[in-house]
């Protein structure tokens, strides 16, 4: 066990709880060392169609934003033309209105547990709505959105932002398999934010006592290989 942490955070996210919740060395490594680990090729793909999206809703060339985000990234899978295919499918199945990447930063209703506020960033805001952007190798399950941290929270964020409750926080999940976008509905409630405070309390008890273990499982306790080297797989064509 470490002993208590000199440095605390000035606000905590949902993928901060979550990382905590994962393995608590994952989160000092990245947090408080400052070493995350190198994004995968679908975590680099994932955000490299975020900034695209993100850039159609701000009414900016997508195409150049997703061309450069994922040459940039160098590592990025899939192909850039799978990610103008799911641009394109976008545009002529939704192409919504809204706000994006409106940031919140909200303390939780007990302050002496979380005494910071949490931090974060709603894909998509609005007039009754959330929508969150997410890619996926494969598809989701209701049970798994509505597991969601992000949408317990970012309910909360809309109806302390506007006073009143969102009609619904909803997932559009784009598939990385296949040029194919899964619609999922959620509808929060106060329980599910009691949830994640319960999360937020852990977190910020086990930061503050400098509880830092790891879980034996992920990359921040087992290191990947040094030689690894990803490659593209068989009979896919270049750029």
């Amino acid at each position: 066990m470490i002993g208590p942490s000199p440095r605390l955070p000035r606000h905590l996210s949902v993928s901060a709880v979550q990382t905590y919740a994962r393995c608590p060395l994952a989160w000092k490594r990245r947090y408080l060392d400052n070493q995350a680990e190198p994004p995968s090729p679908a975590m680099s793909f994932g955000k490299a169609f975020a900034l695209a999206l993100e850039a159609h809703h701000r009414g900016r060339d997508a195409e150049v934003a997703l061309a450069r985000a994922h040459a940039e990234a160098g590592n990025a899978h899939p192909g850039a033309e799978h990610g103008l295919r799911l641009l394109d499918l976008y545009r002529r199945r939704y192409d919504l209105d809204g706000e994006p990447e409106q940031q919140f930063s909200l303390h939780l209703p007990d302050r002496e547990r979380v005494p910071v506020p949490i931090l974060g960033f709603m894909d998509l805001e609005r007039d009754d709505e959330v929508v969150e952007f997410k890619t996926s190798r494969n598809p989701w399950t209701q049970a798994r959105a509505d597991a969601e941290y992000q949408s317990a929270v970012y309910g909360w964020a809309f109806r302390e932002r506007h006073k009143r409750r969102p009609h619904r926080v909803r997932y559009l999940v784009f598939s990385t398999r296949t040029v194919d976008v899964q619609e999922i509905e959620t509808h929060p409630d106060g329980n599910d934010l009691r949830l994640f405070e319960l999360a937020a309390t852990v977190a910020w008890r086990g930061i503050v006592a400098g509880r830092f273990e790891g879980c034996g499982r992920c990359r921040a306790c087992v290191p990947a290989a040094p030689e690894y080297v990803w490659h593209r797989p068989r009979g896919e064509g270049r750029e």
